[in-house]
């Protein structure tokens, strides 16, 4: 066998030559250390395969010092045992080297093809928007906050690359921080989006029209658990001495100026952190009940021209619907007496605005481009009931959430005498019976307006002080 002194100590000649390394198996091939005239040492593998002529594959160029580029005579002899046993196989080990090759580059081609994690989440965005869900703000948000922005490694990283482990790691930082019921939020955001994935590279449709494939054999996200105990379902709902002292201190305003507020009792100066609610939201929260229980966020986007005031109705398009818009259909709310007037006093103050409730620049002049944020009725209701507590006016009822009118209103229609399916269809709650989905087109016009008449008279009762004496019955309704 050859050593390192050897194959120093071979000198050029004039020709080219070839040290073959001998050993006692034949017809695997050699070591090969070819011999150049200006003196250049390179080690190849000689073998003989399906021919009589040798065949040989280059293995590298002998590194004689720590310093040079090449291989060691160990590296070159470990080289030729793998050539060896590819030739005991029958298998051309320079074919086999281009395969290697080949394959390579082809996997590397893919990689640059192939979409990332964060393709992956932007093209899911586009999806939610181009079918117009409303919860594309918020997906983007959690994404790009949670995910893309504090793991920008995993954000470069191939989607179909991307392993449960990575994605438990996201989980995980945000428990670590305290972070829970939002956690689980995040979670099925990434599973909808790998979802997603999947579907547009599989879809016939779309197959040939989508620039970025992602290639991903499974959701990662399936296997990660739901966090069970940090899901909160609400059950809050107002009774109806809770909605009479709500709605009784909420200020009062004539011609823009404050009258009173808090059953007849005025905010003082003095009280701290006193905050008088403005119009605006006085009239939106009693239009959320009036209305009985309408969506807050499609209630914040309701514009002037839904409103037909001849027909006394309100006319929902389907774009700011949470149902009813895959099947492109309005919903159409009849409006009672009391909506009706309190519509005409909002039209006093936003008339001239596209929206019932624009948003306001630094609180004065609305603005005509933009309906309310959803932030802003939550927090005028925040700031209300923390006055009546500091004026200790807030023992009558408990805080509650905007949108928990919804199920109040629900359930006190309910104690009205409203059945079940007329409280449905006016809070536009999807009915998924094979006959409603597929067949049934009457609207319910006639049966939802004369569920909101009933609606109005209770209601006016609560608001006049729940009299037992005077209570409406389902009959007198």
């Amino acid at each position: 066998m050859l050593t390192d002194k050897q194959v120093r100590n071979f000198k050029p000649k004039e020709k080219e030559y070839y040290i073959t390394e001998k050993k006692g198996t034949k017809n695997t091939g050699s070591l090969l250390l070819r011999v150049t005239p200006r003196g250049k040492k390179e080690f190849h593998f000689g073998y003989y395969l399906n021919s009589k002529y040798r065949k040989k594959i280059k293995i590298g160029d002998y590194k004689a010092n720590a310093n040079d580029f090449g291989v060691t005579l160990a590296e070159a002899r470990a080289q030729a045992s793998e050539y060896s046993l590819l030739v005991r196989q029958r298998v051309c080990p320079k074919e086999h080297k281009q395969d290697k090759l080949t394959h390579k580059l082809r996997e590397e081609k893919n990689r640059r093809e192939l979409g990332s994690l964060s393709d992956l989440f932007n093209a899911y965005i586009i999806w939610l928007k181009t079918h117009e869900r409303r919860s594309w703000t918020h997906a983007e948000y959690n994404l790009k906050h949670y995910v893309l922005e504090p793991f920008p490694e995993l954000a470069n990283k191939i989607a179909c690359n991307v392993t449960t482990d990575d994605l438990i790691k996201v989980l995980k930082k945000m428990m670590d921080e305290g972070i829970t019921t939002t956690a689980n939020r995040v979670r099925g955001i990434m599973h909808a989006a790998y979802n997603r994935g999947i579907l547009q590279d599989n879809d016939p449709r779309t197959y040939l029209n989508k620039p970025i494939k992602f290639a991903i054999p499974f959701n990662p996200v399936t296997c990660i658990p739901i966090q069970a105990d940090w899901e909160r379902v609400r059950d809050r709902f107002l009774t109806e001495e809770e909605l009479h002292h709500f709605w009784k201190s909420l200020p009062v305003y004539q011609s823009g100026a404050l009258v009173d507020t808090v059953d007849n009792v005025k905010i003082e100066k003095h009280v701290k952190g006193a905050y008088k609610m403005s119009p605006l939201f006085v009239l939106y929260f009693k239009l959320l009940f009036s209305i009985a229980g309408l969506r807050v966020e499609e209630l914040a986007k309701v514009k002037w021209e839904y409103v037909n005031w001849d027909k006394a109705e309100l006319g929902l398009p389907p774009e700011i619907l949470k149902t009813g818009r895959e099947i492109k259909r309005w919903h159409m709310l009849p409006l009672s007496s009391l909506s009706l007037d309190l519509l005409a006093e909002l039209h006093k103050l936003t008339g001239h605005t596209p929206f019932l409730f624009p948003a306001s620049h630094k609180g004065v002049v609305f603005r005509m481009d933009k309906y309310v944020s959803k932030v802003g009725p939550s927090q005028a209701l925040k700031k209300h009931i923390n006055t009546l507590k500091s004026m200790g006016q807030a023992d009558n009822f408990e805080a509650f959430y905007p949108k928990d009118s919804r199920s109040t209103c629900k359930t006190l229609m309910g104690e009205a005498g409203i059945c079940k399916e007329d409280r449905d269809r006016i809070q536009n709650h999807t009915i998924s019976d094979v006959s409603s989905k597929h067949y049934d087109r009457y609207s319910y016009f006639k049966e939802k307006q004369a569920a909101i008449n009933t609606w109005e008279k209770y209601l006016r009762w609560i608001i006049a002080g729940c009299d037992k004496k005077t209570r409406p019955t389902s009959e007198a309704a």
